[in-house]
């Protein structure tokens, strides 16, 4: 039939049921091509007055029944009240208000055979409006052969209405045309506006529905008590093909705008929407969108999940919206995001709390192995208590290959956050890098954010990015970096690097990078930088504790950051390590320095470095140097290294170069209770390349002090024990230290070189004579050098067994003393004493050691006169000087002379021969005076291990010489002033006061913080901080050359460098043999190479 023209609707069914509309031309001609309308709906479908329905209405059908419902002047069908009505194979077009107007219950558009689908097309407002009503299904049939709902003015489908859930949208071509072309409805695809409980799609592969080329968006969810909708198995933007057919952009994927409850996709087996190609964001939630759940989808890929097509928006974008899940934990809960802007992009502070972004791709293909990136971020938000990741399995995210960052969580509303359990930068096995282009992790003025966490799981593998594996800037506070392998696989035990450092901490306050909690080290290493890099001033109070840097997780192997371990500049107020157990670092392995800071002079405050292990392995036994020095300072003000408490001290061993450096007028900085070029025990020889502590061009510097605690053991270096270097080196004193002995000060590590060593530097002070001030200086080739440079006091040290003079000026052996002392040079040369007598008369109880002697110096002159006792002289016959017996002073007359007198109240015990030094009074201090036997005393029985004691009494009486020139103009006065005493050995007694005992000295045998090494897992996590090791005693067990017999080949050669002397260069071979196995290294012929070798070489260390 042709039913058109009719000022009302074309056919209008009242009340009436199970009546067929088939077949006919409603608002056309029969031809199909002129419109003819009519005035009102093409056919109304409505109750009558007294309420009855009408039932089982069928509009069109199969095989040619299909009607064309066209060109009316409302509605092509308008259902106004009906149920079971069945609208099929129909072509409702051009009708001036909607296609297809719905209110009733349980009707079907459409149906499950092809020719059941229908076109509703360029109508003028919406194609199918689903008004208050449930259960009604829109479309049946499969994507290709269903229903098409294209070129409407409004929504191709629009449901609404309170009352109205339940409803069905399947098998649809929502703004694509019959022949596969795009015409996008002018609104929305789908939008459900104030109804519940709707299913767009579904999980069976024939309900998915395609949706593209829509004006506004693919699919609009709208409203506050829109709630429990779910988006299922679409291709929204693409269609479902597996690549590249019907790329048809929607200019938005999916709006939730205030909705709650909503579902799109599913971790269920085919809920997985298509959501790709759309000109803006793949999916936006606004406007208190809450509790959504995200899960299953594809974003950004065709359906194969290799081949990108991209949201031209976010992937997903969160804005003023709170608690929505992204992905979950849950298998197949997890998204694939990738080839958009941002992959997940939120803002709103507060108002966007409590997302969860968890189990997604986020840059990569479906495998997690290819390289899809976003665009520019990976994640980024401004939003409170965001998670990103999760401790459970399958929380994790992998977050790679993004254009820009992996995680960038910016300003001041981003508080609180979590990022946990994550691979940034890496393919989805953790075992190679899949890096995004810049850094892994960024806060940018965050607050109290924590990446990673020192429970199980929460690590996040940080690895393989261009830029820093996380950095920290403008204004990030109180935020924590734990438990992290940054730089490193998966397993920690090889390097996937960072393009630039672990961690880099830029005008950020108050973060944490590790902790001394178990579980809180971050392995910081293989990257191509530095494993920790604070700059400029704003970045104060960070804390960098218990954290790996330059090795794998073992602690025992290398994998150094390129540049260094720790690098600060233009920044103070820092802490590298801390006296809390487990608060140290292990700082080894790294290309650079461990330590560098670097013009810190316009950022007044101090640097605080304690308790770390800076060139060693875990144990603190091996050496695994920075390949340059332990610690380097340039140019830096107010540096603590170390401290007075056995946990503030740090391990500086087996770097490359020198253990410390100062440099370009670095000043104002403590190094005190450190062991520099030892093991974790003080036992043992672990050579730093060059000097213990190298200080050049830097003034007014503190190495060691008389505070019980302060002193150093400097120890077994390659070259100098201090290297004091240079015109500006000035001001700085070496105190309380012991240089070249073991802990207990009494067995030989020496320095390769001398003790110390002084070139072109005034003024610093090497000892004092301040109780607990001088110096313990023993088994070292030298005592103190001083090549040149002046004024540099040597005062109340024990000097003792160095292999050659105990003071050397001018590295030329013995200097002669000359007329008038006015020769310039090393401490101008001054001339030393000569002892003329010392003895004990047997008739003093008291134990009265009487001196006298002569000095010529400069004229009318007060000089400083030290007396020391030793047990031997020195083979020169000059020095040294193992015990401080007392101080006095003379003045010389005008002729340079001075003659004097002293008496000290000592016991003698086994230390025979007397020397001693002098000093003037600008510190130009002398070598060793020739060597004087005391006379009095019983001869000792010699032993190999002679040792002595002196024991304070009342204070000496200093008696002028009756041979001393007085002259009105230099009247000499001869005067007593307090000296230090040692604790250990040799002891030292005061001379004007009961002796105070020198405590500055290490005193106390070291123990490794109890703790556990990281342990890797596959969500990569680390535990503890340094692990505990035993403190090795050494013995002789095992250490004794096996007994030989007629068969015996074992000859041990310790000149393992063939060089001919027995030194620290020796040792470092030994090391690599020990690692190695080598039979070489075999000294006690034990058929082992193992620690008793190491225990036996140390017996023949200098000998």
């Amino acid at each position: 039939n042709v039913i058109s023209g009719n000022n009302m609707a074309g056919v209008h069914i009242l009340g009436a049921s199970s009546t067929f509309i088939q077949g006919n031309a409603i608002g056309k001609d029969g031809g199909v091509v002129v419109a003819i309308p009519n005035g009102g709906d093409g056919v109304l479908v409505e109750a009558e007055t007294l309420g009855i329905w009408p039932r089982h209405t069928v509009i069109g059908g199969r095989g040619g029944l299909g009607n064309d419902i066209s060109h009316n002047g409302k509605s092509g069908i308008n259902i106004q009240d009906g149920t079971g009505v069945l609208v099929r194979g129909n072509t409702i077009s051009g009708n001036a208000s909607y296609g297809v107007r719905l209110r009733g219950d349980q009707n079907v558009v459409g149906g499950p055979s092809p020719e059941e689908g229908n076109v509703i097309a360029f109508n003028g407002r919406s194609g199918v409006y689903v008004y208050a009503s449930s259960g009604n299904l829109i479309g049946g049939a499969t994507e290709e052969s269903g229903t098409f709902i294209f070129g409407n003015q409004e929504n191709g489908i629009l449901i609404s209405g309170l009352t109205g859930e339940n409803n069905r949208i399947e098998g649809c071509n929502i703004g694509r045309t019959v022949g596969g072309g795009p015409s996008g409805n002018l609104q929305n695809g789908v939008r459900i506006s104030m109804s519940s409980n709707n299913i767009v799609g579904g999980t069976e592969p024939h309900k998915a529905n395609v949706i593209v080329a829509n004006r506004e968006g693919g699919v609009a969810i709208v409203g506050e008590l829109t709630q429990g909708n779910r988006v299922q198995g679409n291709g929204i933007g693409v269609s479902l093909e597996i690549v590249n057919k019907g790329t048809y952009s929607n200019s938005l994927g999916i709006l939730i705008d205030g909705a709650k409850n909503n579902v799109i996709g599913g971790s269920e087996p085919g809920a997985r929407n298509l959501i790709s190609g759309n000109d803006g964001d793949g999916i936006l939630l606004r406007n208190n969108a809450a509790n959504n759940r995200i899960e299953g989808n594809l974003i950004g890929l065709f359906a194969d999940g290799i081949n990108a097509r991209g949201n031209g928006g976010a992937g997903i974008e969160i804005l003023d919206s709170p608690n929505n899940l992204i992905g979950g934990a849950m298998p197949g809960a997890r998204n694939v995001i990738a080839d958009n802007g941002d992959g997940i992009f939120i803002l709103g502070g507060a108002l966007s709390a409590n997302n969860v972004i968890q189990g997604n791709y986020i840059g990569t293909d479906v495998s997690g192995a290819l390289d899809r990136g976003n665009r520019v971020n990976g994640v980024f938000a401004q939003a409170a208590e965001l998670v990103v990741g999760g401790t459970e399995p399958g929380a994790g995210n992998l977050i790679s290959a993004n254009t820009l960052r992996g995680v960038f969580l910016s300003s001041f509303d981003s508080t609180h956050c979590r990022v946990q359990g994550n691979r940034i930068g890496t393919n989805a096995t953790g075992m190679a890098a899949l890096g995004n282009g810049g850094d892994g992790v960024l806060l940018e003025s965050a607050i109290q954010c924590a990446i990673g966490g020192s429970a199980p799981g929460m690590g996040n593998l940080i690895s393989g990015n261009g830029g820093n594996g996380v950095w920290l800037v403008t204004g990030a506070t109180g935020n924590v970096v734990a438990g992290n392998f940054i730089g490193t696989n998966v397993t920690g035990n090889s390097s996937l690097g960072n393009g630039q450092s672990a961690v880099l901490i830029e005008d950020a306050q108050l973060n944490r990078i590790g902790g001394a909690q178990s579980g809180a080290a971050n392995i910081l290493s293989g990257t191509n930088q530095y494993g920790v890099h604070i700059n400029h001033p704003l970045a104060k109070e960070n804390r960098i504790e218990g954290n790996f840097i330059g090795t794998d997780i073992t602690g025992s192997l290398p994998l150094g950051n390129r540049f260094g371990g720790v690098l600060i500049v233009d920044a103070s107020d820092n802490y590298i390590g801390g006296t809390t157990p487990g608060a140290g670092n292990l700082i080894s392995g790294n290309g650079g320095s461990g330590i560098r800071l670097f013009k810190t002079m316009n950022t007044p405050g101090r640097t605080f470095i304690q308790g770390n292990r800076i060139g060693t392995d875990v144990t603190g036994v091996l050496p695994l140097g920075n390949m340059s020095r332990g610690i380097d300072l340039s140019a830096t003000v107010g540096v603590e290294i170390g401290g007075i408490t056995e946990g503030a001290r740090n391990l500086i061993s087996g770097n490359g170069f020198s253990g410390i450096l100062f440099h370009d007028e670095a000043r104002e900085s403590l190094v005190q209770g450190n062991f520099i070029g030892t093991d974790l025990t003080g036992l043992l020889p672990v050579p730093n390349g060059l000097d213990g502590v190298f200080i050049e061009n830097a003034p007014s510097n503190l190495v060691g002090g008389a505070t019980p605690g302060a002193g150093n053991l400097i120890s077994g270096n390659a070259r100098y024990g201090v290297y004091l270097l240079d015109s500006k080196a000035v001001g700085n004193r070496v105190q309380g230290n012991r240089i070249g002995t073991d802990l207990t000060g009494s067995s030989d590590i020496g320095n390769a070189s001398a003790g110390m060593y002084i070139k072109a530097a005034t003024g610093n002070a090497l000892g004092g004579t301040g109780a607990g001030e001088g110096n313990q200086i023993a088994f070292n080739l030298a005592g103190v050098t001083i090549l040149s440079g002046s004024m540099n006091p040597i005062l109340s040290n024990s000097i003792f067994s160095n292999d050659g003079l105990g003071i050397d000026l001018g590295e030329d052996g013995v200097t002669a003393n000359d007329e008038i002392d006015s020769d310039t040079g090393a401490n101008d040369f001054q001339n030393y004493p000569i002892l003329t007598d010392a003895r004990i008369a047997e008739a003093q109880p008291d134990n009265i050691l009487s001196i006298t002697g002569t000095l010529h110096s400069a004229t009318a002159t007060e000089f400083l006169l030290q007396f020391f006792a030793s047990e031997i002289c020195d083979a020169s016959g000059f020095g040294e000087g193992g015990t401080l017996i007392g101080s006095a002073t003379v003045v010389t007359d005008v002729s340079g002379d001075a003659a004097f007198s002293f008496d000290f109240p000592v016991q003698l015990t086994g230390a025979r021969q007397l020397t001693s030094t002098a000093t003037d009074p600008i510190g130009n201090s002398s070598e060793f005076s020739q060597c004087l036997e005391v006379v009095g005393l019983p001869t000792p029985t010699p032993t190999a291990s002679a040792t002595f004691t002196l024991t304070s009494t009342p204070s000496p009486t200093a008696s002028p010489s009756d041979t001393a020139t007085q002259t009105p103009s230099a009247s000499p006065t001869q005067s007593s002033s307090p000296s230090a005493t040692f604790t250990g050995q040799p002891t030292v007694t005061a001379s004007a006061t009961p002796s105070a005992t020198a405590t500055g000295q290490p005193t106390s045998t070291p123990t490794a913080t109890s703790s556990s090494a990281p342990s890797a897992t596959p969500s990569p996590t680390t535990t503890g901080s340094l692990p505990a090791t035993s403190t090795p005693t050494p013995t002789t067990t095992g250490s004794q050359a096996a007994t030989p017999t007629a068969t015996s080949t074992c000859a041990p050669d310790y000149n393992l460098d063939g060089l001919g002397a027995i030194d620290a260069r020796d040792l470092l071979q030994l090391l690599a043999a020990i690692r190695s196995g080598d039979p070489q290294a075999d000294f006690n012929c034990d058929g082992a190479v193992d620690g008793d070798d190491l225990l036996e070489f140390s017996g023949r260390w200098k000998e």
